[in-house]
């Protein structure tokens, strides 16, 4: 229904953030963060998040995992 959008739009916003959020910690972990060149090393920026860049994937997956639950 109408009400639910809302809800799910913040649920994949949440998703989203969370999922950039976990794959720097994995970058941190495995020191394997990137200072220059980024895009280079197939690393960007999301929010102020230093991340694998995923492009529309990355939108993708959250779409379906937001949908899931």
């Amino acid at each position: 229904s109408r009400s639910d959008k809302g809800t799910a739009g913040l649920a994949a916003l949440l998703g989203f953030l969370i999922m950039n959020a976990t794959m720097n910690g994995l970058l941190t972990i495995t020191g394997t963060l990137v200072k220059d060149q980024l895009a280079q090393n197939g690393q960007g920026m999301v929010l102020g998040i230093q991340t694998v860049e995923t492009g529309v994937f990355g939108g993708i997956i959250t779409g379906i995992m937001t949908a899931i639950l």
